[in-house]
């Protein structure tokens, strides 16, 4: 009896110690305009925030995602830091359609083109951030456009126009 009240104890601590009052924040960074470059400093308060930056597929051509990790300043006391990362992803209709992990200092990341119908919304969410850092990045979505760009949804090379 004993030890199935001290495993029970055991086990109640354990649970009542996991938790934490510290709870991640979803942070709208704003809407990216197709082709302007939008450069922000991200400052997480938890090792869990989440930045989402939202935009509109293009009515015509595809696009692709340019991110670039610029700077990486430790909080304390705004010494720059070398290296370090942070995870971008893609969203659209609830799938994931690209995901990279992009390093400071390592240049441009881009994703590869799409092309979805016009109007829908994408998420741009980074995540993976040290709380005791602040990110400067820069965002770009590129409208590619095609002298030949097929238009129509008819799905089907031979229908092309």
């Amino acid at each position: 009896m004993k030890r199935v009240l001290l495993c029970a104890a055991a086990f109640s601590a354990v649970i009542a110690l996991g938790k934490s009052d510290v709870k991640a924040e979803e942070k709208q960074m704003g809407n990216l305009t197709l082709g302007q470059t939008k450069t922000v400093t991200l400052n997480p308060t938890t090792s869990r925030d989440n930045f989402y930056f939202h935009f509109t597929t293009p009515k015509s051509g595809s696009f692709k995602i340019n991110v670039v990790l610029t700077e990486k300043r430790y909080k304390k006391d705004n010494e720059i830091l070398d290296g370090g990362y942070i995870h971008a992803k893609a969203t659209i209709d609830y799938k994931d359609i690209w995901s990279e992990y992009v390093w400071n200092g390592q240049g441009t990341y881009t994703s590869p083109e799409y092309a979805y119908a016009p109007g829908k919304d994408c998420t741009i969410r980074i995540d993976d951030l040290s709380e005791y850092s602040k990110y400067t990045l820069s965002i770009t979505v590129d409208n590619v456009n095609y002298s030949n760009f097929e238009k129509e949804g008819n799905n089907f090379a031979n229908a092309a126009t």
